[in-house]
């Protein structure tokens, strides 16, 4: 309808009119799956594509972990205490880059459960 009434013609109103009209009646009446999906899709990402940024995406979340396999292997060797730390940042990383590409609103879901959290918090104060 969006297309529709950017691309107007005399017609377009009338229609408008009517669809509006079915919409409200399909609605009332009960009939959900009646109602149009989002079947109408302008175009759809190339398979190649989503191929090509999901690997972009996996080489940036393992690449820390990439760093420290690269360090190790040269013979680098690090403290317990920071290679433990490192391990988990790069860790930390991998699954925030991952998380980020399956859900992309999860900033406003972990704002959320702090927000729940604070509710059980500090009682003292």
């Amino acid at each position: 309808m969006q297309t529709q009434i950017a691309l107007s013609t005399e017609q377009t109103r009338d229609d408008v009119k009517r669809k509006i009209a079915e919409f409200i009646e399909v609605i009332a009446t009960g009939n959900y799956g009646l109602l149009p999906g989002s079947a109408t899709e302008v175009s759809a990402e190339p398979k190649i594509k989503g191929f090509e940024r999901w690997a972009k995406t996996t080489v940036v979340a393992l690449l820390p972990l990439g760093c420290l396999l690269g360090a190790r292997f040269a013979g680098l060797t690090l403290s317990g205490a920071f290679n433990n730390w490192a391990i988990a940042a790069a860790l930390l990383w991998a699954t925030i880059t991952m998380v980020s590409v399956i859900d992309p609103l999860y900033k406003s879901r972990i704002g959320d459960m702090r927000e729940i959290l604070s509710l059980f918090g500090d009682k003292e104060k």
